[in-house]
This record gives structure tokens, sequence and C-alpha cells, in this order.
């Protein structure tokens, strides 16, 4: 079976279709989509940063691997809302309802096991390698990486 190139624009459209929970497809730079690493976000909102999302790029200085994984941003601290008071800039203030919160909760309950995963897990998997000799890699990705994450944003 001859596969389209992949590209992270290729891959987080099929991961999208693949989900079963709505995520919304966003490149970095909307001017040049198909060189842009791309995020799948939990939320129509415009300004995103508060959710955590699926990341797609190409390896470092390469567009023979495809890195994908979690991607949480955490914000800026209330303390620096009075430098950070226009509308926009308001924004980039981590409040409660920013997703950093829950992930930072959730790994301070990990127990000792699950620490050791989550360390490999990081590790590892982020910079996972698209093997393009499975017959469907972008759906191999998702069932053994991003699925079990795709729990984690939906629950978050």
């Amino acid at each position: 079976m001859e596969y389209p190139k992949l590209t992270p624009r290729f891959i987080c459209e099929k991961v999208s279709s693949l989900s079963d929970i709505k995520l919304i497809k966003r490149p970095w730079d909307r001017f040049r989509p198909d060189i842009s690493p791309w995020w799948l976000v939990p939320s129509t909102d415009i300004l995103y940063y508060k959710y955590a999302k699926f990341y797609f790029n190409w390896g470092k200085n390469k567009q023979e691997v495809i890195n994908c994984g979690l991607y949480v941003e955490k914000g800026l601290g209330e303390s620096l809302t009075p430098v950070y008071s226009s509308k926009q800039a308001r924004n980039l203030i981590m409040n409660k309802d920013w997703d950093w919160h829950k992930i930072v909760e959730a790994i301070n309950e990990l127990n000792k096991d699950q620490w050791l995963w989550l360390n490999l897990f990081i590790c590892t998997e982020l910079s996972s390698t698209i093997n393009k000799s499975i017959a469907d890699p972008v759906k191999e990705v998702y069932t053994n990486f991003l699925k079990p994450l795709e729990t984690l944003i939906g629950n978050i």
C-alpha cells in the first residue's frame, strides 16, 4: 500500500479522525500549514494556551522523523497581572482553569511504579519515530501512544 507523505499536518488530520473526543486542528503557523507544527486542541477557543493538547512536529533538523506528544503550557504567574494588563496579554496569565494545575495534581498522585512509567514515557515516547514499514503508521502511533493520552485530555 502506497502511503501519503507523512507530515505533521497529515498526522494531525488522521489522529483527529481516529479520536473518540472532539479535537480541533490548529497549525502553529497558519500561513505555512504544510511545514508548520500542528496541535489537536480539546476546545474551539481561539486562544488555547490553557489546554493540554496533542503536538506534532518534525524532528530536530530533519523531515524524516515526526515528534508527537502531549503539550501542556504553564503560563505566567498571577503576580505578573499588573505588567501584562492588556486584553491579549491577560490570556497569558495562568489561573485556576488552566490544565497545567490538573496535570501537576495528577502527577503528584502517582505512586513509585507510575513515576517510573511516566519518566520512561516522557524520555522515550515523546520522540516517537513514525515507522513507514508499518501498514498504517499513524494508526499504530495513535493506538499505542496517543489514545491513552486522549483519555487524560478528555478528563481534564
